[in-house]
């Protein structure tokens, strides 16, 4: 039977839950609220394939490159700093220039090409809701991004942040990318009452071609970036409908 190439995420204890990592070619979505670890992850991800002498992009609309190397420096991913910057391009776009990632699709793509780049991390994909209102437009635009990113054989997380969350309903993202991705992968930062301090988590909310996962799995941000926790937690159990 054919089986799915495999890119490790470099996240051990979530490779085991998606059958030893994401399908290659595909785009995953990765949302979560202020300081749920979403940077991380993705620079996590990305450092994962410069581990295996993969070459990689970060297409940041937050972050200045200054800025992306000094988040880097906080953990201790096991590679030199002279390393990553060899092997991965950082693009900076402000956040009201979003639509050049459209306008420079083939320039983009030709620059994959010339780097041979395997990984692709788009942070934070949420202010094309601010600078293309129609809602209509955006969806086409948004699925474009992926489409693109599928044909240009690389492996891609786009992160977003969340329209609303409430533990009690599926999360949503701003933008509504969710619907086009291959996989969608949450991140809360809950307040437990009891203990009067945040918990980290990690849900599956859909991964093609992993088993079905419903819990909501305990994360750790440390030196080493995220790690999952050994103990899981089950989700509170939605309203019953009326």
């Amino acid at each position: 039977m054919f089986k799915d190439e495999r890119i490790t995420t470099g996240m051990p204890g979530l490779d085991k839950l998606i059958n030893h990592g994401f399908i290659k070619n595909s785009v995953i979505t990765v949302s979560g609220g202020p300081g749920a670890g979403k940077t991380v992850f993705a620079l996590q991800y990305l450092i994962e394939g410069i581990k295996n002498d993969e070459n990689v992009m970060y297409i940041s609309f937050n972050l200045k490159k200054k800025e992306v190397f000094q988040h880097i420096m906080q953990f201790d991913y096991g590679v030199d700093l002279d390393v990553i910057k060899q092997r991965m391009v950082i693009i900076e776009y402000p956040p009201s220039e979003i639509e050049e990632l459209l306008k420079r699709h083939g320039a983009i793509r030709e620059m994959l090409d010339t780097t041979n780049t395997t990984r692709v991390a788009i942070d934070p994909i949420t202010s094309f809701v601010y600078i293309e209102p129609d809602s209509n437009r955006r969806r086409e635009q948004l699925y474009s991004i992926v489409d693109n990113l599928k044909h240009w054989h690389v492996t891609s997380v786009i992160i977003d942040n969340d329209e609303r969350f409430d533990i009690l309903e599926i999360p949503r993202t701003i933008t509504g990318i969710e619907g086009f991705s291959d996989g969608y992968i949450h991140l809360s930062y809950l307040l437990n009452l009891d203990k009067m301090e945040r918990r980290r988590g990690l849900e599956i909310i859909k991964m093609r071609g992993a088993p079905d996962d419903v819990k909501i799995h305990d994360i750790k941000i440390t030196k080493k970036g995220i790690v999952l926790a050994d103990n899981k937690r089950q989700p509170v159990k939605s309203k019953s409908s009326k």
